[in-house]
């Protein structure tokens, strides 16, 4: 049967519908949401609810949601993306859903109710399958070539609202999903027509377009609608609106046409007034000159920007800014959003991107304070990393105070306000904001870069995190630092945001050519989706083969394609000297190569081990096992006055904040903080630490020293020092800005490579060692290679990244090495693109691959990008009691097994644990990469871990109350720590206070 005859027939069946008993009484009791609530919400309610959330997201007021194509879309076609919300649950009018509860189920029905047992529950497919198969929607389409189309693109969002994208329906799906929910029990066809009529009324009628369009542009209106029908449904789903909404219910047979406009038209007020409730709204921002904003004069990159790059701005963008570390690459960043904002009349959202949980937390305090400097109104901000739950840096900067009842008709408004005396917004963290996919739509977000890779991965409710970001500029900060894997994941992501008009910021000290082109020719595909969505047609590119300049800008501008690059005022030329020392160093063994590497540290350091010495060093090596060998022998030999601090990945979440909070009070930048929240700098000390310090922390040290590293991750880690001071203010023996490099060298390249590719740590140690001239000393032998910054970082920075013609190297050993790192990036990139969503050019047909993943997205994030994929708890027990501190003086709390409530066929729902308990073990616990170990250590955990996504992945590992010694093998250096009581086969852990987690790989079993 032809789809026309068929939808033909299904029109008719609809127009004349046979009433009888078998058929609720009226529309107003066939229920919608009934869980928490004093009586069942109707279905046409809820519906029109959503609807009308749409209508106020899109108001002149929010503008929510949508972009920079809100100011384009007119009332019609907000209105069909209304009618859009208010058809999403109307497969909950059938037998399967209806009966969930028996009770509003049984009021639906003059006599006996019909036999409802052994029907699916689920409403998503019955919905999809209702849009295409009833025919109720066959007025709501405008005659055109493309009705079929639409009709399936409206079943797709109805069944997607849950999260889920389906794939297209054909009539045989449809007829067996709603007999699977009991459609057949009785008249149900009728009911959903009329529900959809009714709520298609009260909007106005409005009717969709038929007509021809791009297919890449549909797909995009699809995946867009998808997006923001899932978010009104979970704004209108929350039971304290619901309850509001109920004192404006019709009676139960009197949802007429008019008696739904009128609820609908006070669903717009109410919606608006939610928002505002929770924390959704536009950013507002004060008018203010760079100086008003930021306390001193545009300089470099910054001024470079002011001057330049506003008349380029003509649509969105990606902005590339490369200068040296410690520049005021972040000012410029937000200077640049600012313009961005103005330039396109928009009243985008910021969403800041960092690479690691610590330059996270740093970040999220430097903007908050940027936000209280600068907002016009009230606007959310959110921390979005896998522990910002528990973050005391939020806790510390987001203080709690009671909001304004009346903004919420009468419901308390929970907020949190940084200062309450702010002369016009204050920055705030909304309740409601902090959950899951939400936290994308606060106002403002600063998140590490999974977060925002998140996008680029299927998974469920990926329509609702890209319309969090639609209206944003996202600022990606420290873009060099991906792998092949992670820029596989940032590729895609950029032509998903290029596609759906999002303004990006890149920010680097170190980024290759390469990747610019890379990020750039990936926001061009997105950009040309953009172009097509919104009637530009084909731009010719101009511009494309121009390079990034150092220190200086890239823009693109997606509206006219074009690519322009400016130099930025160079400014100061500072001089830095890489002092390299070549070493013999034991491969394998990480823990001696710890110890050394200290005896050359403290060569190096005789300035400050001397008596009366002077000076702040960092050392900075590869491992953590390397540096807490590292760490103890050179405390073993450290003057009493010379602290040697520790800081790595490994220590307890509570423990490592508390240390990098102090070392912020001491080496953080003046002015950063209150005059009485700082601490004095101490007149000689050392800080040893891994890469956790390369990126985004303003520290000054006097001196660095550094394991070998790749060239960009030397720039990175040279800017922990000289940052802040000059001249007298630094100890005379150390007013040489220097970075000390150690390597294991053999036959005059490096050997190893932990945790780095091989071939990029030979390339570098060859580049600081031959390379002559641009400010390279030529004399070989001398131990000072003297690099101009910024004028010289750039070629070394190239001259040091992954190129073809290594693998045609005339030295054996390099091009070898070569083969082994380029065949493993080429493999991480492949896989990298086997896990992504499809580009954004794909068809509707395929949108259900933007949430059919094989793997829980979250388990992708924390396995392949780096991040840590096993929380470990330290405990240990005594009289049968577990424990959290080897004294037993921090007793495991208690949490009593609750019965939870449960309706009649309905879901039992899962009590979460009080947070503060939560926090009370999160902040015991310690991040590691996954290794067997941990399963041959592991202990059983409290049964009520599971109730809380934050414990149920912790893994209990228990230690023995009394300490033992571990001897490095060669050496006399003993680290002291508490051993596992379950023996580990191939490894030696120890848990240290001082150190934290040791883990090395037993000799024997190498």
């Amino acid at each position: 049967m032809s789809f026309r005859r068929s939808l033909q027939r299904a029109t008719a069946r609809t127009a004349a519908p046979q009433r009888g008993n078998d058929r609720p009484r009226a529309l107003g009791v066939v229920w919608g949401k009934s869980e928490g609530l004093p009586a069942p919400y109707p279905l046409i309610a809820h519906l029109l609810d959503a609807a009308a959330m749409i209508v106020a997201l899109g108001s002149d007021n929010f503008r929510m949601g949508f972009g920079g194509a809100s100011k384009a879309l007119g009332r019609q076609e907000l209105l069909c993306l209304a009618l859009l919300a208010a058809l999403h649950d109307l497969g909950k009018a059938i037998t399967g859903f209806a009966a969930r509860d028996k009770t509003a189920w049984l009021a639906m029905w003059k006599g006996k109710p019909p036999f409802s047992e052994g029907f699916s529950r689920a409403h998503t497919a019955p919905g999809h399958a209702s849009a295409i198969q009833d025919g109720w929607i066959a007025q709501m389409v405008a005659a055109g070539p493309a009705v079929k189309t639409v009709i399936e693109y409206v079943g797709l969002v109805v069944g997607s609202h849950h999260g889920k994208v389906p794939g297209l329906m054909n009539t045989t799906d449809a007829l067996t999903a709603l007999a699977a929910s009991g459609d057949a029990q009785a008249d149900w066809v009728w009911v959903r027509s009329e529900i959809a009529h009714t709520v298609w009324q009260a909007l106005g009628s409005p009717m969709f377009s038929a007509d021809e369009d791009e297919r890449s542009s549909r797909a995009l209106a699809v995946a867009g609608a998808c997006g923001m029908v899932q978010w009104a449904d979970w704004i209108v789903s929350q039971e304290s609106y619901i309850q509001r909404r109920m004192e404006h219910l019709p009676g139960p047979r009197g949802w007429t046409v008019e008696a739904a406009r009128a609820f609908f038209e006070s669903g717009i007020e109410a919606a608006a007034a939610e928002l505002k409730r929770i924390g959704v709204r536009p950013l507002k921002l004060q008018k203010q000159t760079f100086v008003e904003r930021f306390g001193f004069e545009p300089r470099g990159v910054q001024l470079s920007l002011r001057q330049e790059l506003a008349p380029m701005i003509t649509g969105p963008g990606l902005l590339v800014i490369t200068d040296r570390t410690g520049a005021g690459k972040t000012q410029a960043s937000l200077d640049a959003f600012s313009m961005m904002r103005e330039r396109l009349n928009e009243e985008r959202g910021l969403l800041f991107v960092l690479p690691t949980m610590a330059t996270t937390d740093a970040m999220f305090g430097r903007v908050v304070k940027d936000m209280r400097r600068t907002l016009g109104e009230d606007a959310t901000v959110e921390l979005l990393h896998s522990m910002a739950s528990f973050s005391e840096e939020a806790a510390r900067l987001l203080e709690r105070r009671p909001g304004t009842a009346e903004a919420v008709g009468g419901a308390a408004m929970d907020k949190a306000v940084i200062e309450s005396d702010c002369e016009r917004g204050s920055p705030y963290r909304s309740k409601w904001m902090s959950q899951g996919a939400r936290r994308l739509h606060a106002t403002v977000g600063v998140c590490t870069i999974d977060q925002l890779l998140a996008i680029s991965l299927p998974s469920r409710f990926q329509p609702l995190r890209m319309a969090g970001l639609r209206d944003k500029v996202v600022v990606i900060d420290e873009a060099h630092t991906c792998d092949a894997y992670s820029q596989s994941l940032l590729r895609r992501t950029l032509m998903w945001l290029g596609a759906i008009g999002v303004p990006v910021i890149v920010l680097s000290a170190t980024l290759p050519d390469k990747l610019t082109r890379s990020l750039r020719d990936s926001y061009d595909v997105g950009a040309a989706c953009w172009r097509r969505i919104n009637g530009l047609g084909t731009v010719e590119q101009s511009g494309h083969e121009q390079r990034a300049p150092y220190p200086g800008w890239l823009y693109y501008d997606a509206r006219s394609a074009r690519t322009q690059v400016r130099h930025s005022p160079v400014g100061e030329v500072a001089q830095l000297s890489f002092r390299l020392h070549a070493m013999e160093l034991a491969e394998r063994d990480l823990a001696k190569r710890g110890v050394q590497m200290a005896e050359r540290c403290r060569s190096v350091l005789d300035a400050i081990f001397a008596p009366g010495g002077q000076g702040n060093a960092l050392i900075v090596v590869n491992t953590v096992t390397a540096a807490q060998a590292l760490a103890v022998r050179l405390r073993a030999q450290a003057p009493a006055d010379c602290r040697v601090e520790l800081l790595h990945a490994r220590f307890p979440v509570g423990e490592r904040g508390r240390r990098t909070d102090r070392l912020e009070q001491q080496f953080g930048k003046p002015g950063s903080r209150d005059s009485e929240q700082r601490l004095a700098r101490p007149r000689r000390s050392i800080l040893v630490a891994t890469s956790v310090v390369e990126q985004s922390l303003d520290w000054d040290f006097d001196v660095v020293i550094s394991e070998l590293a790749p060239m960009s991750l030397l720039f990175q880690r040279a800017g922990r020092a000289h940052r802040h001071r000059s001249g007298g203010q630094i100890p005379r023996a150390w007013r040489q800005w220097s970075v000390h490099v150690l390597a294991g060298i053999e036959q005059g390249l490096p050997v190893e490579a932990v945790p780095y590719p091989l071939d990029e740590l030979m390339a570098t140690w060859e580049a600081l060692e031959e390379r002559t001239g641009n400010g390279l000393e030529a004399a070989a032998g001398l131990p000072g290679r003297l690099v101009e910054v910024p004028t010289g970082v750039q070629e070394l920075v190239e001259r040091a990244t992954r190129d073809q013609l290594w693998l045609c190297s005339e030295d054996e050993r390099f091009a070898e090495a070569a083969m082994a790192c380029w065949s493993e990036a080429t493999v991480q990139a492949g896989q990298g693109e086997q896990v992504v969503i499809p580009r954004p050019d794909l068809r509707v047909k395929d949108l259900h691959k933007l949430t059919s993943a094989s793997e829980d997205v979250e388990t992708i994030l924390t396995t392949r990008l780096g991040a840590d994929s096993v929380r470990l708890l330290p405990v240990w027990t005594k009289d049968d009691q577990m424990f959290l501190d080897a004294d037993c003086t921090l007793p495991m709390p208690q949490v009593p097994e609750e019965e939870d409530e449960e309706k009649p066929g309905r879901k039992k729902k899962r009590k979460r644990v009080d947070q503060e308990i939560v926090w009370s073990i999160v902040k015991h616990t310690i991040s590691a990469r996954s290794a067997f170990w941990h399963e041959e250590a592991r202990s059983p955990s409290p049964g009520w871990f599971d109730r809380d996504p934050a414990l149920e992945r912790v893994v209990t590992v228990e230690f023995e109350r009394t300490a033992t010694d571990h001897r490095i093998a060669d050496t006399d250096v003993t680290i002291t720590g508490h051993a596992p009581v379950h023996p580990i086969s191939a490894y030696r852990v120890l848990l240290s206070e001082d150190l934290g987690l040791f883990a090395a790989f037993s000799r024997r079993y190498r």
